[in-house]
């Protein structure tokens, strides 16, 4: 959990760290949104500062690369899913079309600010990475000193990749409850609700718990389905 702008490790064997982006879209949204030019410069200033109690040599930044084919269900779900959210704002906006016109109330322009927000918060859901954004992000992260890398395809998937060189001092931090199904990936730190603070996940302890040797935790993944295929009828992880 990061402490006054600082990020502590939860257990000091944790010596290497591969992060994926994706809980870090948020402040990305927010920096660029402020400042489109320097955004991806401010960006990874704000990334030093987060994991500076950190041996940044030791961290590894993923950012995803092109679409691939194993995940072409979950990509159509999502387009169909943003595709609403562009209807969405065309309606919003046609509300504070028509509330622009006529005479301007208090409770009028109230509503359009509100409507306002909702827009904005709704284009920011829409952010997703371009091959150009990629290396834009790519290269001011050299500059800044830092090691960020375009995954050939999923960054998850990649961190994966990453931890299989020493999985046990190795922690993931993403926004995907998937990656403790991968066999390399022994600790992942995902974020809350609240994105201050971070939930450590260790398999040995998971597994431990419920009885199962890690090959079948594996198993348990992919039959209750995931981001490449649908679970199997009759079998699903809850969320507790």
């Amino acid at each position: 959990q990061p402490r006054n702008g600082k990020f502590y490790t939860v257990e000091c064997k944790l010596r290497v760290m591969h992060i994926a982006l994706d809980p870090c879209v948020t402040l990305l949204r927010r920096l660029l949104h402020a400042d489109p030019a320097n955004g991806p410069s401010n960006f990874w200033t704000q990334m030093k500062e987060t994991f500076s109690s950190i041996d940044l040599s030791n961290v590894t930044f993923v950012l995803d690369g092109p679409r691939t084919k194993q995940k072409e269900v979950t990509h159509d779900v999502r387009k169909k899913r943003m595709n609403k959210t562009r209807q969405h704002i065309r309606y919003l906006e046609r509300k504070v079309e028509k509330l622009t016109q006529g005479r301007q109330t208090k409770k009028k322009r109230s509503k359009k600010r509100a409507i306002g927000r909702e827009i904005r918060r709704l284009r920011f859901a829409l952010f997703s990475w371009s091959p150009t954004a990629a290396k834009i992000f790519e290269s001011t992260a050299t500059a800044a000193k830092l090691t960020a890398i375009v995954a050939p395809g999923e960054a998850d998937v990649h961190c994966a990749r990453l931890c299989a060189a020493s999985p046990h001092s190795a922690v993931v931090v993403s926004g995907d409850s998937d990656l403790l199904f991968y066999p390399s990936i022994h600790h992942v730190l995902r974020p809350t609700s609240d994105s201050s603070v971070y939930k450590a996940y260790d398999k040995a302890s998971i597994i431990s718990s419920l009885s199962l040797a890690s090959p079948l935790f594996t198993l348990m993944g992919i039959m209750g389905g995931n981001d490449y295929a649908l679970n199997v009828p009759g079998i699903a992880i809850g969320t507790i």
